[in-house]
């Protein structure tokens, strides 16, 4: 087996209309399996998007293959996962490997329908700062479990930079739980001033949950986490600064008992300042600064000759 060693170029992705199926791709069309704590991604580099998305929750209580044991998605919207584990700690890095392996294969051989790794190419990214025995594993599920031809461990934020054509830059990476800081220096990430923060994606999505439940206290039943985050991400947004005079329109979501609420622009904008000053929007809970500060302190942490690129 020959393992890409990460001097090596990620494979390049081509533009494509069409989702490729298992007898459709050619064998130089790379598997990509990201993973993190809100979803496994997985596809095919021919294709822009990823060709499935489920969620990294697995029920050890039902045995065989019984596909229950997988938290599923049903039109857009996530269940409750009630006894259903996380086999991955805040940071993203594994924690019950029989469970990952799992859900991986799962997600490989039952929704993308492959049946046969021996003649494929994989590239898992696995989480920043993770320790070596993590991506050790990584390659032993890549070549024991699955038995493709070749492999490469990318990092996620150096993967990033790749996305956005650039090789040096700092990348801010804000995902479900936590929110990820590294600095790239042409191609390589300084870990030494890299940090992470644990403000992320479904602190807004709380933040946003209790200010509905506080407008809309007769709701509360029909606002858990999982329909207000699909109302963060169809009517949530940023403005630009803190003085920021302009308004958004008010917009309206129908609830799953067919019922409407309206978020007006202080809801649509507001749940988001978690991000920017935690500490001001909801001292009692959260004690750490914003994504912007600690951005200016990772620039910060990098060797003066090197700040501007």
């Amino acid at each position: 087996h020959h393992l890409m060693s990460s001097t090596d170029h990620p494979p390049t992705s081509t533009a494509s209309n069409s989702i490729p199926t298992s007898t459709s791709h050619t064998t130089s069309s790379t598997i990509i399996l990201d993973t993190g704590t809100h979803s496994i991604k997985a596809g095919y580099s021919s294709v822009l998007t990823p060709q499935i998305i489920i969620p990294p929750y697995f029920n050890d209580d039902l045995k065989g293959n019984d596909v229950n044991k997988f938290l599923k998605r049903n039109n857009g919207t996530q269940q409750q996962p009630q006894n259903f584990e996380l086999p991955l700690n805040e940071n993203g890095y594994v924690t019950s490997w029989d469970k990952m392996t799992e859900l991986w294969k799962y997600a490989l051989e039952k929704d993308m329908k492959i049946s046969d790794f021996s003649d494929k190419n994989i590239l898992i990214t696995e989480p920043v700062l993770a320790p070596k025995p993590h991506r050790e594993k990584l390659v032993k599920f890549a070549f024991e479990n699955l038995g493709v031809k070749n492999c490469h461990v990318a990092n996620q934020a150096v993967m990033d930079i790749y996305a956005a054509g650039r090789i040096s830059g700092v990348v801010m990476d804000v995902g479900h739980k936590t929110t990820k800081f590294v600095p790239i220096l042409e191609g390589f990430p300084l870990q030494y001033a890299s940090d992470r923060v644990s403000i992320a994606g479904r602190n807004v999505t709380l933040h946003l949950q209790d200010a509905l439940i506080k407008r809309y206290p007769d709701k509360a039943p029909h606002l858990n986490e999982y329909i207000v985050e699909k109302i963060k991400e169809e009517l949530a947004y940023a403005y630009c600064s803190t003085w920021h005079q302009g308004k958004q329109a008010e917009k309206s979501y129908q609830l799953p008992d067919n019922t409407t609420i309206a978020l007006d622009d202080s809801l649509r904008k507001g749940s988001l300042e978690v991000l920017f000053s935690p500490n001001t929007v909801d001292p009692a809970r959260y004690e750490t600064y914003g994504i912007c500060a600690h951005l200016t302190r990772v620039v910060g942490a990098c060797e003066f000759s090197i700040r501007k690129d």
